[in-house]
């Protein structure tokens, strides 16, 4: 009854105020609005104002729901599903991975959303920033960069879409689709800014190793060019960048973490969507835009825990790789068990942490037993009574350990395992020859396969325990701090190599693949001709896994068909994303074919 007095009461004063207005009351601007063109007056104004546009790499993950445009790009590829726990769970994303595209899918519609807030962020920057301080030439550079950075997002998924070159005034301000060479030469032409603008990439203080540098410029451009087939372009941008290799940028040591929060703003790493963990349990969490820590990888992680030294946390099932993936990368290849692993890959890692393998030896008689294993001879005397067995040794095994038996003077010998390991052991007897076998392990590693998954699971971009906390209180779950990587030196490698290849300069090509196998130990490859091509796209593959790139890469090389058709893509369909409804019902834009 209050709550109704309250409105009545403010109604009725809305009248009388209405009713004694003037023309001129009614045109007083609003009170608390800020001008864009007045407001970038001051370096701190305008530093906001370009966080702002890095806001929208991560807290738009919340936007409408599950929506995140990286997870996005990643579904309609053949190297993961959409997992998850069962088929209605997240149907947004479920529906993109099957390729049953809609104009109305939250998850695609929220693509196109946030990509064109950013653009309207970045707008208003070079719209609007009139001085010319350090700070303000560097932050129109910084904003130019983004708004090619998301129109490169926008024309790769949508294909023609509206050119925004300046800031929406009111919801009547909008633009028709332009057509894709129209939105590539702006990109350019903002990139080439970018790059005039930016400062080296080792010139930004600690504090500010999140921000764009001439290096992440002269990266996009690089896939800018390949993915436009200018592939002279693409090396000219490529070799400025190559020229400071080793400096501003280069390849982290470890593949293992390239992807985890120690090799963040490295010297890999060209822009990154940057998550922080912030303490949330399940009483103060926020289910909105507003949340900073990165849900997703939980969300990515396996439905069950897996322990020994691989400590990743259960995870709620989405995104798991595909056999697929697994058994495109060959066992040889280092980068494969820091990629995606089998059970089997998971019980080796597991077993070595929990393992206390006791090996013990027992004969009819006392006297001189002598147990090898694997290579390694223990000679246990036996002084207890006959049948009793001894302890011959302490063992860690891995998946199988061989060993032979034999007492001195031939009695029969039996051969024990025991211990506090996870696996399966058993009692090995011989006669006079001797004890021989081979002692394997099936542990426990924790792995259960579930919904839209393949007997696989991802160790990139997945719940390790150490990517996130728990202490105080806080939810594990709720607290993953690992950033994405949107543009990194391993793919500016590949793109090159491509370019390369295209080019007609297949040394140079392999020159740029055996740079990311010498990083790993793997054999550098001496590949010509369409088998060269086949090592690139292979490469591509594994190295930039989970990244976003494998399905809009087939469909650049036009292999969607090939490798998709069976799993519901259709041909002059399937390559771009449907725009979203609002937009074609309000007659802002036409529709893509098929849709």
């Amino acid at each position: 009854m209050k709550k109704y007095k309250y409105i009545t009461f403010l109604l009725i004063v809305g009248l009388l105020v209405t009713a004694s207005c003037t023309k001129d009351w009614l045109e007083v601007k609003p009170y608390g609005k800020i001008e864009p063109s007045t407001y970038y007056s001051t370096d701190q104004e305008i530093q906001a104002g370009v966080i702002s546009i890095y806001d929208m790499l991560t807290s738009a993950d919340q936007l409408n729901g599950w929506s995140s445009n990286f997870i996005v790009r990643n579904l309609p590829g053949d190297d993961v599903n959409a997992g998850g726990g069962g088929a209605s769970d997240q149907a947004q994303y479920q529906a993109i991975d099957d390729f049953d595209w809609t104009p109305s899918n939250p998850g695609i519609s929220s693509f196109w959303q946030i990509d064109f807030f950013g653009v309207y962020r970045a707008n208003q920057i070079i719209d609007n920033v009139k001085t010319t301080t350090t700070i303000a030439n560097r932050s129109i550079a910084e904003a130019k960069f983004f708004r090619a950075y998301f129109y490169c997002e926008l024309v790769m998924c949508f294909g023609d879409v509206p050119l925004y070159t300046t800031a929406a005034k009111g919801l009547n301000d909008y633009a028709a689709r332009s057509p894709k060479a129209d939105v590539y030469a702006q990109i350019e032409k903002d990139l080439a800014d970018a790059i005039a603008g930016l400062p080296n990439k080792n010139d930004y203080a600690t504090t500010d190793r999140f921000r764009v540098s001439k290096q992440a410029a002269q990266g996009l451009l690089v896939r800018a060019r390949l993915y436009q087939e200018d592939w002279a372009g693409a090396i000219t941008a490529f070799e400025s960048l190559e020229a400071v290799e080793g400096s501003q940028v280069g390849l982290y040591p470890d593949f293992e973490d390239i992807t985890k929060k120690v090799s963040e703003f490295g010297i890999e790493s060209l822009l990154e969507a940057n998550f922080i963990g912030e303490d949330k349990n399940w009483g103060n969490v926020q289910w909105t835009r507003t949340a900073n820590d990165n849900r997703h990888i939980q969300l990515c992680g396996p439905r069950s825990s897996i322990g020994g030294s691989l400590g990743i946390n259960g995870g709620w099932g989405f995104m798991p790789p595909t056999a697929k993936l697994y058994n495109s990368i060959p066992d040889a290849d280092p980068r494969k068990i820091y990629t995606v692993l089998d059970s089997t890959d998971m019980a080796g890692f597991s077993i070595k942490e929990t393992s206390n393998l006791e090996v013990k030896a027992a004969c009819a008689s006392n006297g001189s037993i002598v147990i090898t294993l694997d290579g390694t001879p223990f000679n246990v005397a036996l002084t207890t009574a006959a049948n009793t067995p001894a302890l011959v040794a302490k063992a860690i095994i891995t998946d199988s350990l061989s060993f032979t038996g034999y007492k001195v003077g031939g009695t029969d010998v039996n051969v024990t395992f025991t211990g506090d390991y996870t696996g399966t052991h058993s009692t090995y007897s011989a006669g006079t020859t001797g004890a021989t076998g081979v002692m394997t392990t099936t542990p426990d590693c924790g792995f259960s396969d579930g919904w839209d998954t393949e007997k696989v699971i991802r160790r990139k971009y997945t719940t390790f325990a150490s990517e996130t906390s728990g202490a105080g209180g806080n939810t594990p779950e709720l607290n993953f701090g690992t950033n994405w990587r949107l543009i990194t030196y391993r793919e500016v490698l590949l793109n090159a190599a491509e370019a390369y290849y295209r080019a007609g300069n297949e040394i140079a090509a392999r020159a740029q693949i055996n740079k990311l196998r010498d990083r790993v130990g793997y054999a550098n490859t001496a590949a010509t001709g369409t088998a060269l091509l086949d090592v690139i796209k292979s490469e591509r593959m594994v190295e930039l896994a989970y990244e976003g790139f494998r399905f809009w890469d087939l469909v650049r090389w036009g292999d969607a068909s090939a490798q998709l058709s069976n799993l519901g893509f259709v041909a002059g369909k399937h390559e771009h994303f449907p725009i979203p409804e609002q937009e074609v019902n309000g007659g802002l834009a036409t529709q893509n074919p098929g849709y």
